[in-house]
């Protein structure tokens, strides 16, 4: 056989909405000059009802051949069913298969050379108890024990984050682990979560932030069980102190607010505020927002209405101000397409 398009058979998951989108790269092996001699294995044979998960990101055709329409892409490590097969075509080893842990089961075709036993070949990837993962599909359910028979406690969707607190149990062809979410605590099928890697702390300490939607709790644990000290509205500012601590399957960072207040917040609705350049900040001076869309409101303080949006780069004119006000600096401007009134200075910076 000569050289393959890679780009037939397995992607890389780009999309964060789905199991998974995309393919590796234009061309495929082929673009690369390899052949499948060069490393793919042999497909191992299956049978009606065995169990296998995939070995690499793959796609999951409507027929048993290369030129089948791709209905996703299967992340690695994903559970299959086997419904039929061997089908060979195209030079590869085509199995029809089943994805059991959503309702109804998802039916399609793969390449029998990109899954892996079950028994005898191979386990389902584990995750230590204490590490993070990621639910990587959409109505992910969470069952009350390891099995298809488990009453389904809640629905996870795509994104959320949990805390594994018992490690890998086999039940029904699938790898299981309890995992401690926001909202509940309970079994999932490894086929459809990853490890979460956060790429290094998202603030440090000193950093000012701000909340960018409102009411966010502040509370006195990085925990969802921590007494809530305040609820801080949008746009109220702070400054980190400490953090990150993963825990209920949020990310915590200790802050304390202009109000001198002090506690802990979950870091997705917060963000980093910048501060304004030095000069003169009255009237005749020129400012660009900085960080937006910034609210414009019809009167200085976080309770006046808000009148209007400035986007990131949008500039204008100072008339008025500045004011001090629920804990921000605040200056009235006048800006071309935009109305006329105020915003805080902390999410500005004077340009002339």
């Amino acid at each position: 056989m000569g050289t393959i398009d890679v780009q037939s058979l397995f992607g890389t998951r780009i999309s964060r909405r789905s199991f998974a989108a995309g393919a590796l790269m234009s061309g495929g092996l082929a673009a690369i000059g390899l052949s499948r001699a060069g490393g793919v294995s042999a497909a191992a044979a299956f049978g009606i009802g065995d169990t296998a998960y995939t070995s690499t990101d793959l796609n999951f055709r409507d027929a048993p051949s290369i030129n089948g329409n791709v209905l996703d892409v299967l992340p690695e490590g994903t559970m299959l069913h086997i419904y039929d097969g061997p089908f060979p075509a195209d030079g590869w080893t085509w199995y029809q298969a089943a994805v059991e842990a959503v309702d109804p089961p998802f039916v399609g075709y793969a390449a029998g050379e990109y899954l892996t036993p079950v028994e005898g070949g191979g386990d389902a990837p584990r995750y230590p108890v204490g590490s993070q993962i990621m639910v990587i599909t959409d109505g992910l359910n969470v069952r009350d024990r390891a099995g298809l028979s488990g009453a389904v406690l809640a629905t996870e969707s795509y994104g959320a984050v949990g805390t594994v607190t018992a490690s890998n149990q086999s039940a029904d062809g699938y790898s299981w682990i309890e995992v401690r979410f926001s909202d509940v605590a309970g079994w999932v099928a490894t086929a459809y979560i990853s490890p979460f890697i956060q790429d290094g702390p998202k603030f440090g300490p000193g950093t000012p932030v701000y909340v960018t939607s409102g009411e966010l709790n502040l509370r006195d644990a990085p925990s969802l069980s921590g007494n809530v000290i305040t609820s801080m509205l949008e746009s109220t500012l702070g400054t980190v102190l400490d953090g990150p601590v993963a825990a209920d399957g949020w990310v915590w960072y200790k802050v304390q607010i202009a109000s001198g207040q002090i506690g802990w917040a979950v870091e997705d609705y917060l963000s980093v505020a910048n501060t304004p350049v030095e000069g003169d900040i009255g009237p005749g001076a020129r400012i660009e927002v900085v960080d937006g869309p910034l609210n414009i409101r019809s009167g200085p303080g976080t309770g006046s209405t808000v009148i209007d949006r400035a986007a990131i780069g949008a500039v204008a004119d100072v008339v008025d101000g500045p004011i001090s006000a629920d804990g921000y600096t605040w200056i009235k401007i006048d800006g071309n397409l935009l109305e006329i009134g105020w915003v805080a200075v902390e999410f500005c910076r004077v340009i002339q």
